[in-house]
């Protein structure tokens, strides 16, 4: 059960070094096409994946069943805590980008997940 946690602490982590960069840059443009900007986190999660390959070659969850279930909850959930970080953040009248609402939170997690399951030794 803690390998679940480590993984979801994997994940949020990502998100959150590719959150601060956008901010630093001020690129949380939301006029964006809503699809272009999911590809685009997507992608980026993948990479992010493939590197925290790299520093983390195994999987942290050793039963295979139970890292199919984390594939499916762990986007889900990360997905759902940055909408949360996302709507308070706007709610203090701080920029928010869009990696701070669901969908593109959730496929840079997913994508993130699906390249760790596949690739993690």
């Amino acid at each position: 059960m803690i390998e679940i946690l480590f993984e979801l602490i994997l994940q949020l982590f990502g998100e959150v070094l590719v959150d601060l960069i956008i901010h630093a840059i001020g690129s949380a443009d939301r006029e964006a096409k809503r699809l272009i900007r999911i590809v685009v986190y997507a992608l980026l999660g993948a990479i992010v994946g493939a590197i925290s390959i790299l520093i983390f070659p195994t999987h942290m969850i050793r039963s295979a069943p139970l890292r199919w279930v984390a594939l499916v909850l762990i986007p889900l959930f990360a997905g759902a805590v940055f909408a949360m970080v996302g709507r308070s953040r706007d709610r203090r009248g701080k920029p928010v980008s869009a990696l701070e609402t669901f969908m593109p939170a959730y496929a840079f997690a997913l994508a993130m997940a699906v390249v760790r399951h596949f690739a993690a030794d």
